[in-house]
């Protein structure tokens, strides 16, 4: 919806369009009663701008968040463009910021994608780089399994790091899952252990490749868990290397 709340409830100083008036859409209605399972007001202003204040408007949304659904903001990334009004590349880089910081708030939306296929002025090279630099789960969403019984079990999975591993994989240190089942687990949640640093990854399948060393560090554990078709992870389990 649009990123600015109804007219008697709006934040002091903020000034606009009201679509709970123009629209007939009482979006604060639907956020409190949890009636969606996400909520992406489109906050299309920059950070600066005082009647339209970017860190107002998250925080009013953030706080009204009462069934403690998904909030994710839309960005005007396309403001970034050839002309002398674009927008800069760190005014998205600070809203996503601020977004991260919020409490309430677990993910954001681009409007729109052209700006990131074009790579306007190098934005996806520093997304790519510095914001979306690791892999990512996406939030959980528990609220739409609760009538399913769902009782995933921790992996049983082994950890090798040798030579004989598989001699078409670049990577010489395999995981392998052997308690799988069809109904447990789309996703795999990876964590890896090189000296004192862990780094996050995310397999599709019950085999997976990790490398050997990362930054001069040698792999010494893995931890591992399922995540089913609602992002909710399942228990954890610990691997160390031999």
């Amino acid at each position: 919806p649009f990123g600015l709340p109804r007219a008697d409830r709006r934040p002091a100083g903020i000034v606009g369009f009201s679509q709970y008036d123009k629209l007939y859409a009482d979006v604060e209605l639907w956020w409190q009663q949890g009636w969606l399972d996400y909520l992406a007001p489109q906050l299309y202003w920059p950070i600066a701008q005082t009647a339209q204040a970017f860190p107002v408007l998250l925080d009013y949304w953030s706080r009204s968040n009462a069934k403690n659904r998904h909030l994710w903001p839309g960005l005007f990334t396309s403001k970034i463009d050839d002309s002398e009004a674009s927008w800069k590349v760190d005014e998205i880089r600070q809203q996503i910021g601020l977004l991260r910081n919020d409490a309430g708030s677990s993910g954001h939306i681009h409007f729109s994608a052209v700006a990131l296929t074009q790579n306007r002025r190098g934005l996806s090279d520093v997304l790519a780089q510095h914001i979306y630099a690791t892999d990512a789960l996406v939030p959980a969403t528990p609220w739409l399994r609760q009538n399913a019984v769902v009782l995933m079990a921790a992996p049983t999975a082994t950890l090798r790091c040798d030579a004989n591993v598989d001699a078409r994989a670049a990577a010489p240190c395999r995981i392998d899952v052997v308690n799988v089942t069809k109904t447990e687990g789309l996703l795999w949640a990876i964590w890896a252990k090189y000296g004192t640093t862990w780094q996050f990854s995310v397999a599709a399948t019950s085999s997976t490749f990790l490398p050997e060393q990362s930054s001069g560090q040698a792999l010494r554990q893995v931890v591992i868990s399922r995540v089913d078709r609602y992002a909710v992870e399942g228990p954890r389990s610990l691997l160390t290397r031999p």
